[in-house]
């Protein structure tokens, strides 16, 4: 109970006790107790602050440690302020010191400390300023928000050595060889000279063998198109290793729309959380930054359904594109739209993190038998997809490279 009210329900039952006893005695203890709750009031903290929070930069890597500081000037009366700060669940704020002695006018500096477990933009941090009278009978509380401009980056994967090759080429030039003769780099085969053939494509030993002008005949280098799929729904991890999982997943799919983007083809993004966000496939540096906003989204809410994907693909996306799916493969909802897709002539391939990696082990019987039940779900949702789509297990001490050097390369047909 509140030292206030305790207080005057102990005031009321002395008047009330006086009544009954027809006697005075209890009245002197009524009104010491109502003068302590008067002069509580009289005292009671009536604080005015102007926060202001300044940091260095905006852009971060995940788990490293943000440094900022948070200046508050009173505005007020004199008091003790305790001071504390919140963000969202995926980030932990502490603010040093805690509690503060301030006088009127007087400004204060403290250190606020932010870090961050995955990728995510922070805007908005909330400051709560407490204070009470000497006694504790009244107390005040005030929320504030700290406007911030916060980009928690992904930590990027090595990928160089990495081969991902898109379905189909199209008629713009790339890096993958197409089997469409021309001006390119990989030599095919020797053919005889042709009317408008520059002198750089003749081959010179070949022609002095055969007495007539022989000319090199090249591939093609094409472009294609890859839409990175992630899946960043709740109800598809275990509270236990989601945030690892994700954040192991937004990082593999940042590099790999990275190395697409150097390798000059189209990468596309679709994110399922509370919403279904989608990216059309494009080209450059602007489409790397489209794609880390759209990773680093603020999440919150129930999980979107999964059948909003089965509409946008074949609307939106052309089955011509390679569609790489990270999910950990814990339910049964997204497997089954991803064979539905699959069926229209999607190409996809399905890289799985295996969530029993990140969850402790135990000797108990009740986490083997945990264990067990989800090691074995989890394999007959594998084995029940993989006619339709080339599925990777990801185990946890296994590099993306490593990962993506077991997606075999599909046949590449021209679209011109």
């Amino acid at each position: 109970m509140n030292p206030r009210n305790l207080f005057a329900f102990t005031g009321l039952f002395l008047i009330f006790l006086a009544v009954i006893l027809r006697t005075t005695a209890p009245l002197f203890f009524t009104v010491f107790l109502f003068s302590v709750l008067f002069l509580s009031y009289i005292l009671r903290p009536k604080v005015e602050i102007e926060p202001a929070i300044t940091q260095d930069r905006t852009e971060w890597f995940q788990n490293e440690k943000i440094k900022m500081k948070l200046k508050i000037k009173n505005k007020g009366a004199g008091s003790v302020l305790g001071i504390s700060i919140s963000a969202l669940d995926i980030f932990k704020v502490s603010v040093d010191p805690s509690v503060i002695a301030l006088k009127p006018g007087e400004t204060r500096n403290l250190d606020v400390t932010v870090r961050a477990r995955i990728p995510a933009r922070l805007k908005v941090l909330n400051l709560k300023v407490s204070a009470s009278d000497p006694l504790g009978f009244y107390r005040f509380e005030k929320n504030y928000e700290l406007g911030v401009n916060l980009r928690i980056l992904p930590i990027l994967e090595d990928v160089r050595k990495a081969k991902l090759v898109p379905a189909q080429t199209r008629g713009i030039v790339g890096n993958v060889v197409s089997r469409v003769r021309g001006s390119g780099l990989e030599f095919h085969s020797l053919r005889e000279y042709q009317s408008g053939d520059t002198m750089k494509v003749i081959n010179w030993k070949a022609s002095a063998r055969y007495s007539r002008l022989i000319a090199r005949q090249f591939n093609v280098e094409r472009s294609g198109d890859v839409v990175l799929c992630v899946d960043l729904r709740k109800g598809s991890y275990l509270m236990e290793e989601r945030e690892k999982i994700q954040t192991r997943m937004i990082s593999a799919a940042f590099s790999l729309a990275t190395k697409i983007v150097t390798n000059r083809d189209r990468v596309g993004a679709i994110v399922i959380a509370d919403t279904v966000r989608y990216i059309m496939p494009g080209y450059g540096k602007k489409q790397i930054y489209r794609i880390l906003e759209l990773l680093m989204h603020q999440r919150g809410g129930d999980d979107a359904p999964v059948e909003n994907l089965e509409f946008i693909l074949p609307r939106l996306f052309r089955t011509n594109a390679l569609f790489v799916v990270f999910t950990p493969l814990m339910d049964e909802e997204l497997p089954r739209v991803l064979i539905e897709t699959a069926g229209r002539g999607f190409k996809i391939v399905c890289i799985s993190p295996d969530p029993l990696d990140y969850i402790q082990k135990g000797e108990k019987r009740e986490t083997v038998i945990v264990r067990g039940v989800l090691g074995l779900r989890r394999k007959s949702l594998i084995a029940s997809i993989s006619r339709y789509m080339e599925i990777v297990n990801w185990k946890s001490d296994i590099s993306l490279t490593a990962v993506l050097r077991g997606v075999k390369a599909y046949r590449e047909r021209v679209s011109l």
